[in-house]
C-alpha cells in the first residue's frame, strides 16, 4: 500500500507555516512585503508523477525495489530522502528527478510494526512531498531485535554480533559478509527454533567470514523433518559458496528435568553446512572453502542432489566416540559430485552396536533409493579418529555391488586411527562398496585400521570385489625426455569390474618393448635414484605399486606388468633432446 501526502511551507510575517495538502495540489499565491513595495509570490511543492510498486508484500530476504519520480513546478532540481521504520534500505540511486531504492528484512520485523518506507521529495525552496510505502509482511515477528546489516549492490554486510529466533535469508544473488561477527540462533520464547539458521532466498547465495552457531536449543517429542530440520548454513537449490566461516554447536538437545542443557538427541539433523538440490534438470555449482565446523549433531558438511561441489581446506571436527548418534564429517550423496581435497576431518566414532560413523561418506544407489554419486575426486585429505576414514557406500537394491561403474577417485589421502572404539564393531581406513572406483596412493596407519587388531572387524582397505583378473595402469600415459626420470606410474590388480583385488601371485615382472626399450631401466624412487628394479609387488592393501622409468633412446615404448597369469600394458613416449 502507498500512502501519499504533500506539505507546503510558506513564509508569512517571518514565520514558517506548515500546510498539509493532497499530492500535487497547488498552493494559492501568498502576498508578502518584498523590498519597497507589495508583491505576490507563488511557492509550490514538488508534484509527484509516478510511484511503484503500488502494492507491496515481502517474505524474509526478498528484495523490494521502490521508485518515485516527481517534477518541480519551477523546473529546478529535487532531492530524495528515504527512511524505513524497520528492515534495511539499500543505497538510493537518483537519475534526474527519479529515485530508486531497495528494501529488505532478512528474518523478521518487530511484533505490531507495519513495515513502512517513506520518501521525502524536496525542491530547492525547501518545499516537500512525502510518500509512504507500506509492506504487507509475510514473515515472522521478531523475538530478539533483527540483525543490523548494511545493504549495498549484491552485498549484505553484518554490522555486529546478533541473535535470532527465526531463520535469516540471504537475498537472491547476494553475498552475506559477516566481517567476523556471530549469528546466534536461540529458541523463541515458549517455542522451538525451526529450520536453518542462515539460508538462501533465491538461486544464488554466498557467505563470507561469518560465525554461525546455535545456543541452548531444546526440543521434546519427535524429530523434525523437511524445512524444520536444524541446519547451520543451508544452500537449497542454489549455486554459491561458503568461505572462511565458522559453524558451531548445530545441535538440539532433549529437554530433561533438572538439566538446563538437556540430553543429546539422535535425530538425523543438525548439519553444520548443507548444500542440497532436488531439481535433477539443473546442476548447481558450489564452493565450500576454508571453513571450520565442529560440535554439530549429525553431519559437518553435506552435499546432496545434483550439485557440483568444490570442498577444500575445511576443518571438520566431530564429537569423538559418542553413543547417541553416528556422525559423518563430510557426505556426498544422491547424485552429487565434485572435488573433496585438502580437508582435515577427525573425531567421528559411534560406540553403539548398530551403525558406524565416517570421516568422508559417499552414498547412493537403489539400496538407499537415491541417485548415484559419480566421478567425484577425494584427494589429499587428512582423516583421523573416524570409524571409517573414507566410505564409498553405493549398492544395488539387494545390497550387492553396482552394475554401473562410478569412477570415484580416492588417492593421496592420509588416514589414521589408533584405537578400536566402534561398538559394531567395524572400522576401515577405506571401505568400498561400489564398482570401478580408483583407490591408490593413500597412507593408512594405526591399530584401529590394522587387520591384525581384530580380524574380521578392522581393515586397512575393505573392498567388495571379485577375483583378480587384470592389471590396470592408473596413471595416464607419460611423455619423458631421454635421460630423464618419468613421473610416477601406478599399476593395480583388479577384478573384471575394475575394483581393486589382491592377486594370488603378488610378484609381477616389469618389461619394456619398442624403439625406446633398449637401455630403459625401472626404479622405485622418484628421480630414478638408487638401483634399478625388475619386479613390483601388488600385495599391498590397495593391490597397487608405484614405479618410475628412464630411457636413453627416443621413440615409442610399451611397458608391461605381468605375473604370468595377469598382465597389463601401457604405451609411453620418449622424446629426443
Amino acid at each position: 500500500m502507498i500512502r501519499g501526502e504533500s506539505r507546503h511551507l510558506s513564509r508569512v510575517a517571518g514565520v514558517w507555516m506548515l500546510a498539509w495538502l493532497g499530492c500535487g495540489a497547488e498552493v494559492p499565491p501568498v502576498e508578502e512585503t518584498c523590498g519597497t513595495g507589495p508583491c505576490v509570490q507563488s511557492r509550490l511543492p514538488p508534484t509527484l508523477l509516478t510511484a511503484s510498486p503500488t502494492s507491496l508484500s515481502a517474505l524474509p530476504g526478498e528484495l523490494v525495489t521502490l521508485s518515485v519520480s516527481a517534477r518541480d513546478p519551477t523546473g529546478q532540481g529535487l532531492s530524495f530522502a528515504w527512511v524505513a521504520n524497520t528492515g534495511t534500505l539499500g543505497v538510493p540511486v537518483q537519475l534526474g528527478n527519479r529515485s530508486e531504492v531497495q528494501w529488505t528484512a532478512l528474518s523478521c520485523v518487530p511484533a505490531g510494526v507495519l513495515p513502512t518506507i517513506t520518501v521525502t521529495i524536496t525542491n530547492s525552496g525547501g518545499l516537500s512531498v512525502l510518500l509512504d510505502f507500506e509492506v504487507e509482511w509475510s514473515g515472522p515477528a521478531c523475538g530478539p531485535p533483527p540483525c543490523q546489516v548494511r545493504l549495498e549492490p549484491l552485498l549484505v554486510t553484518q554490522q555486529e554480533d546478533c541473535t535470532t529466533a527465526t531463520p535469516v535469508f540471504i537475498p537472491d544473488g547476494y553475498t552475506l559478509h559477516g566481517t567476523g561477527h556471530s549469528l546466534v540462533a536461540v529458541d523463541p520464547v515458549g517455542g522451538t527454533f525451526a529450520g536453518a539458521i542462515l539460508r538462501n532466498r533465491g538461486v544464488t547465495a554466498h557467505v563470507r567470514s561469518l560465525r554461525v552457531r546455535a545456543q541452548g536449543l531444546l526440543k521434546d517429542g519427535p524429530c523434525d523433518a523437511g524445512d524444520d530440520r536444524l541446519r547451520g548454513i543451508l544452500l537449497l537449490g542454489a549455486s554459491g559458496s561458503v568461505v572462511d566461516s565458522e559453524v558451531l554447536d548445530i545441535r538440539r538437545n532433549q529437554r530433561v528435568a533438572g538439566n538446563p542443557e538437556g540430553a543429546p538427541r539422535g535425530c538425523q539433523e543438525g548439519h553444520a553446512i548443507e548444500v542440497r538440490n532436488g531439481d535433477a534438470s539443473v546442476q548447481r555449482q558450489v564452493e565450500l572453502l576454508r571453513n571450520q565446523v565442529s560440535r554439530y549433531q549429525k553431519v559437518g558438511i553435506l552435499v546432496a542432489g545434483r550439485v557440483d561441489a568444490t570442498v577444500t581446506e575445511n576443518t571438520v571436527t566431530g564429537s569423538g566416540p559418542v553413543a547417541h548418534i553416528a556422525q559423518n564429517g563430510m557426505q556426498l550423496s544422491d547424485g552429487a559430485t565434485g572435488r573433496v581435497t585438502g580437508n582435515q576431518v577427525s573425531g567421528h566414532s559411534y560406540t553403539g552396536s548398530s551403525d558406524v560413523a565416517s570421516g568422508i561418506l559417499v552414498a547412493g544407489g537403489p539400496y538407499y533409493g537415491i541417485a548415484l554419486v559419480k566421478d567425484a575426486l577425494i584427494q589429499g585429505n587428512t582423516l583421523a579418529g573416524n570409524d571409517v576414514g573414507i566410505s564409498l557406500s553405493q549398492a544395488e537394491a539387494d545390497g550387492s555391488g553396482l552394475a554401473t561403474a562410478t569412477r570415484i577417485r580416492v588417492f593421496d589421502n592420509t588416514v589414521r586411527n589408533n584405537a578400536v572404539t566402534n561398538g559394531y564393531p567395524y572400522q576401515a581406513g577405506i571401505s568400498d562398496l561400489g564398482t570401478g572406483n580408483l583407490i591408490h596412493s593413500n597412507t593408512i596407519t594405526g591399530a584401529g585400521y590394522d587387520p591384525a587388531t581384530q580380524p574380521g572387524a578392522t581393515f586397512d582397505v575393505d573392498v567388495v570385489a571379485g577375483a583378480a583378473s587384470q592389471v590396470a595402469f592408473l596413471t595416464p600415459e607419460r611423455e619423458v625426455a631421454t635421460g630423464l626420470c618419468s613421473g610416477k606410474v601406478v599399476v593395480q590388480s583388479q577384478d573384471v569390474k575394475g575394483n581393486l583385488s589382491k592377486p594370488a601371485l603378488a610378484v609381477f615382472d616389469l618389461a619394456a618393448s619398442g624403439t625406446a626399450a633398449p637401455g630403459l631401466t625401472f626404479h622405485s624412487e622418484p628421480g630414478c635414484g638408487g638401483p634399478s628394479i625388475s619386479t613390483v609387488e601388488l600385495s599391498t592393501p590397495e593391490a597397487a605399486a608405484t614405479f618410475y622409468f628412464k630411457a636413453e633412446e627416443a621413440g615409442a615404448v610399451t611397458l608391461t606388468v605381468s605375473n604370468g597369469l595377469l598382465s597389463g600394458s601401457q604405451a609411453q613416449t620418449v622424446s629426443g633432446p
